[in-house]
């Protein structure tokens, strides 16, 4: 899942672009919490920002995500 919207805990996942770790972060409070991710390649559109001196990015919506 996106995230535990029972548990309301956020959940912080990876995906490698071009050999860096990039985190994904999802709020327990977002409307696709409970949404199962996507497995293998997609688009995803969404907002990149620096936390602990990581990238880390954040989706909008679940139609910031594009299954290929």
């Amino acid at each position: 899942m996106y995230a535990d919207p029972a548990g309301k805990t956020s959940v912080s996942w990876y995906f490698n672009e071009q050999g860096t770790d990039v985190m994904v972060y999802t709020s327990p409070y977002c409307d696709f919490a409970s949404n199962k991710l996507p497995q293998g390649k997609c688009n995803i559109t969404g907002i990149v920002k620096r936390y602990n001196k990581k990238w880390e990015f954040i989706i909008r919506s679940i139609d910031d995500v594009e299954e290929l």
